[in-house]
């Protein structure tokens, strides 16, 4: 696969990283995964603004313009013939001396990859309550992402597909370890945990909810208990990959993929086919 790195195109396997890069150090940078569907960049404009605030947030600065990025993304999409995947984006602070923090004089490292799309099985999945071990800027997509990948194992070596989190001095649910969440109560409500800076607020996360809303469906953004999530009579993730995922099982509590998951699962469809034929 051909991708962008440092300021040329070429094979991913002949690009190489300096082992000065503070990502490569100390995980010090920032990612964005964008959706391709049929050729086109689902939602790429809100994509670019989040990953130019998440390095403005950690300072990062020297970037090029947001329009000069798109059209490095645009040129893997097309040099890859990409149809159904993903592009990942990583933006490193770069290189720099052992204990250089000096952003005014750094230069930042970006890579950009392209990725085919994957099989991904059911859109069905299991999950398991844990607590969350993240940093305290859990809005900013960082590519230090221990906690996640350890949270992922624990799941999958209890037999889950994903982790619940949970703060454990409020019980409040924040998200997944890859995926926001959503749930249905009793009277069909649909909550999700809001936007305060205690999750990443998800691209399809926020698409989801406008289409709900255009479509006369309540959707509420509150605080969620571990309790209200036992309770709930369906559960769903979303995320720019998986789309979205309906939780069947919380531990030993079987649940059901209802029809506010099924509806959440057409209205983004046709919002990929229409997004398709509009920027076409």
């Amino acid at each position: 696969m051909i991708c962008y790195h440092e300021n040329q195109f070429l094979e991913d396997y002949d690009a190489k990283a300096s082992i000065y890069d503070k990502g490569f150090n100390f995980g010090y940078g920032v990612y964005e995964v964008i959706l391709v569907h049929n050729g086109i960049l689902v939602n790429i404009f809100k994509h670019i603004d989040r990953i130019y605030e998440s390095a403005k947030f950690i300072d990062i600065i020297h970037l090029p313009d947001k329009s000069e990025l798109m059209d490095y993304i645009s040129r893997v999409v097309h040099l890859n013939r990409l149809r159904f995947g993903s592009i990942y984006i990583q933006i490193t602070y770069g290189r720099a001396e052992y204990r250089n923090y000096n952003a005014i004089t750094n230069q930042p490292s970006i890579t950009i990859t392209a990725q085919p799309e994957q099989p991904i099985g059911s859109n069905k999945i299991t999950a398991m309550f844990y607590q969350d071990m993240r940093h305290g800027y859990r809005n900013i997509k960082s590519i230090s992402l221990l906690p996640n990948v350890l949270l992922k194992k624990r799941a999958q070596k209890n037999g889950f597909d994903e982790i619940i989190m949970y703060d454990k001095h409020s019980n409040y649910v924040t998200e997944c370890t890859s995926s926001n969440l959503f749930v249905v109560n009793h009277d069909q409500t649909v909550i999700t945990p809001p936007d305060n800076g205690n999750i990443v607020p998800g691209i399809t996360r926020n698409t989801v909810i406008d289409l709900f809303r255009q479509n006369n469906i309540s959707v509420v953004e509150r605080e969620i208990t571990t309790q209200e999530v036992n309770d709930a009579i369906e559960l769903f993730t979303t995320a720019s990959i998986t789309k979205i995922s309906s939780i069947v099982k919380i531990g030993d509590i079987v649940k059901q993929s209802g029809s506010i998951t099924d509806t959440a699962c057409k209205l983004y469809g046709s919002f990929l086919e229409n997004y398709d034929s509009q920027q076409a």
